[in-house]
């Protein structure tokens, strides 16, 4: 039955009017499903069925007419309605949420499954590539320390195989190539050795002729040393033989003058 405030609440009234279109038009721009702009037509219409006749009754009562029973039978309900449609549009938005948390939950809940197999994925095929790589690097490394060491001890018949572009398969490369060299080196060195036990054998006959010659010689020297020591024995003996023949001269020529003196 106080009308002192009336203009007051009419006021304010206007105020959250302005706010609820607001609102109101901020959802119809927001809201895109057909159910939910339905609803939002439907708090559209039952908000026009309240304050119209809100507003009514309100200048009523500012004139001084008691509408208190009016209000009640008539206001009250519209305003029911009113609320019921914003609760109902509240409750399907809700229902959206929950849907699409519900939905965020179960993509979240298949997101880390999916990351967990994926990490337990990329864990074994990281497993499985570094022993991939370990065994490629291992092996050719493997197989170049025994060809080193083969080749050290002297065998040049050890196969390599060198497959692919990486560093270890060039040491293997190198190592072919290494080993190849040395076979050739190695194999003129035996053709030069040949060629000098030929040179050397051929020289060992040829020493053994001379030695077979100067034997030879040797044994001519020796008879001609015993033929010139004959000749030296009779050369000897012709002079003594002279000798003593002058010796008998000389005893003739004394006597020859020691006779032709007589």
């Amino acid at each position: 039955n106080d009308t002192t405030h009336i203009s007051q609440w009419m006021a304010e009234i206007a105020t959250t009017a302005e706010l609820t279109a607001s609102a109101h038009k901020t959802l119809m721009e927001l809201v895109y499903l057909p159910e939910g702009r339905a609803m939002l037509e439907t708090i559209a219409s039952t908000r026009k069925a309240y304050s119209g006749p809100r507003a009514a009754l309100l200048k009523r009562k500012e004139a001084g007419e008691d509408v208190s029973a009016e209000f009640e039978s008539s206001i009250v309900p519209l305003l029911n309605a009113y609320v019921t449609s914003i609760t109902e549009f509240q409750r399907f938005q809700q229902h959206l949420y929950d849907t699409a948390l519900a939905e965020v939950q179960k993509n979240a809940a298949n997101g880390r499954l999916i990351l967990i197999l994926g990490t337990a994925l990329a864990l074994l095929m990281g497993t499985g590539s570094a022993i991939v790589l370990s065994r490629s690097i291992t092996t050719p490394l493997g197989q170049a320390v025994r060809s080193a060491r083969a080749i050290a001890e002297g065998d040049l018949t050890q196969p390599i195989n060198s497959q692919g572009r990486d560093e270890a398969a060039e040491l293997l490369q190198a190592l072919q190539t290494m080993q190849t060299n040395l076979a050739g080196m190695v194999g003129n060195v035996r053709q030069g050795t040949d060629s000098i036990a030929t040179a050397s054998s051929q020289i060992a006959s040829g020493n053994n002729d001379l030695s077979a010659r100067t034997e030879q010689q040797a044994s001519a020297l020796q008879q001609t040393a015993a033929s010139m020591e004959q000749l030296t024995s009779a050369v000897r003996q012709n002079a003594d033989n002279a000798r003593q023949a002058n010796q008998l001269a000389v005893s003739a020529s004394t006597v020859a003058v020691q006779g032709g003196a007589v």
